[in-house]
């Protein structure tokens, strides 16, 4: 029988929550000098040439602006890289996904439910949340009704990427998840990344081979 996520109440202690603020694993080899652009794509060495400076003008010792003089020019907090959303796969069937959570370690919930379970847990119990999970499996996918909602599946989504962990999921497609009004909200750089990781994993769902 599959494990359900609602039934789980994890208590990380406080060294695995420090340990979440560290680069997942994913990311672990990935350097600037790891990036290949493509040439036929000029934009690619462009966006890697602007990431360098960037990273050389926050990589500045913080002894210098002490003592800087106010008023003066400041930097930019950060850089934001704008792609166009991903296209999801098809949903799979309700039955497939339930056979897909017949594989050793996968989860298997109904959408509301892990809705709800999630809002009873802080986001920082989220990683705790799929400790032991190979695939998680999902009945009843619907959009999500508000933004707070919304913003539980960013972590979430954050969370299952980290540890790239499949999805499988009936109902709406994933990258239906976050209304037209979300995706031009403040907000709208959390949704598209959340989308672009939820079709990856979505890709790596075994509901369609099973």
């Amino acid at each position: 029988m599959p494990a359900r996520l609602v039934d789980r109440h994890p208590t990380p202690a406080t060294e695995a929550l420090v340990e979440q603020l560290a680069p997942p694993p994913l990311f672990a080899a990935v350097r600037f000098g790891s990036y290949q652009p493509d040439p036929d794509q000029p934009s690619q060495a462009a966006a890697l040439a602007a990431m360098r400076q960037f990273a050389s003008s926050v990589a500045e010792p913080a002894g210098r602006r002490w003592f800087a003089r106010r008023g003066g020019r400041q930097g930019p907090s950060g850089i934001y890289r704008h792609r166009g959303l991903p296209v999801a796969p098809p949903s799979p069937s309700a039955e497939q996904v339930v056979r897909a959570a017949a594989r050793p370690g996968a989860s298997l919930d109904d959408f509301p439910a892990l809705l709800e379970h999630l809002a009873a847990l802080h986001p920082t119990r989220y990683g705790a949340l799929l400790d032991g999970i190979s695939e998680v499996c999902l009945l009843g996918l619907v959009p999500a009704p508000d933004q707070n909602v919304a913003l539980r599946l960013v972590v979430l989504a954050d969370r299952l990427y980290d540890r790239q962990l499949p999805v499988s999921a009936s109902g709406v497609p994933v990258d239906r998840l976050f209304s037209e009004e979300m995706l031009a909200s403040g907000y709208r750089k959390k949704y598209r990344r959340a989308i672009s990781r939820l079709v990856a994993l979505a890709r790596l769902s075994s509901a369609s081979a099973v």
